[in-house]
């Protein structure tokens, strides 16, 4: 009616599209048939629709400020592309399942993975859900978020004089020191490692963990243990296991890099010749 006044008011010629009468398009059989029926129970329903629609505005305000508070209360870090959400805090949301699911939504996730995200962390904590650019890891006591990103590719470390220092893709360092000056003491750091280097075949390699590695934990008098089995002991995530680093030799693992070295290659009184190894974690792997 505002239209065809203006209309009338301004001189302009009135023209109705034709499809504006077909009621196979939704607006239209709204328009048409729904409106009216619903004004025909109730006179006053395009008034009480329009205070209903202002309602509504209001709440969506309210949702966006309590949504606000529960993702700057939960999602945690976000620092190198990854965060951290507390399971038990998230449960104790009123609402969980949508509080997740609007953390989530602009990261790519939908509210059916939503659902099977937190059944996961009761049946089978350790699954992956993935977003077309991002996956998250339904941990034990986490929901740990990241940027999807290449798999790093294994690091070859060839032969050198006396020091060698290597970058690694997930912008971690390693540095090594070729030495026949017996330590001292040796290190009480779990990410300096001291080998015996005589019993090391060049060239190394950087590699992260595979399916069915195995290695002779230190202290474990040659024994060979599943790095998977290693790896549980220590209640390691499996982010964590995916992002370890290990110095291997001739398919050897010599060293899991902050963690153990091999038992085969610790050094002994009859060692000669030492290799001093340096791990600086990246950024990526922490």
């Amino acid at each position: 009616k505002e239209i065809l006044d203006y209309a009338g008011k301004q001189g302009i010629a009135f023209r109705e599209d034709r499809s504006n009468t077909q009621d196979k398009y939704t607006r239209n059989l709204i328009r048409n048939r729904v409106v009216p029926l619903l004004q025909s129970v109730n006179p006053s329903f395009q008034h009480s629709a329009g205070k209903t629609i202002g309602h509504l505005r209001e709440v969506e305000k309210l949702y966006d400020f309590a949504i606000g508070h529960f993702k700057n209360k939960l999602l945690r870090d976000g620092q190198a592309g990854r965060w951290k959400i507390p399971i038990e805090k998230l449960r104790g949301c009123p609402a969980p399942a949508t509080v997740l699911y609007e953390i989530l939504r602009p990261f790519g996730f939908n509210s059916d993975q939503v659902g099977q995200m937190l059944q996961s962390t009761e049946n089978q904590p350790g699954s992956f859900f993935y977003s077309e650019n991002y996956r998250l890891l339904a941990d034990r006591d986490f929901f740990i978020l990241e940027e999807k990103k290449e798999a790093d590719h294994p690091v070859p470390v060839r032969g050198f004089k006396n020091t060698l220092t290597l970058q690694l893709p997930d912008d971690g360092m390693v540095k090594f020191k070729k030495t026949t000056s017996r330590p001292e003491a040796f290190p009480n750091n779990p990410n300096t490692a001291v080998l015996d280097a005589g019993t090391l075949q060049w060239p190394l390699l950087l590699r992260h963990w595979q399916p069915g590695d195995v290695f002779q934990p230190l202290g474990m008098e040659g024994r060979h243990k599943k790095l998977q089995d290693f790896f549980s002991d220590l209640k390691m995530s499996r982010l964590e296991k995916e992002k370890t680093w290990l110095l291997v030799s001739d398919d050897d693992i010599v060293w899991v890099m902050g963690r153990r070295i091999s038992e085969a290659n610790k050094v002994t009184a009859r060692t000669v010749k030492y290799l001093v190894v340096e791990f600086l974690p990246g950024i990526f792997a922490k």
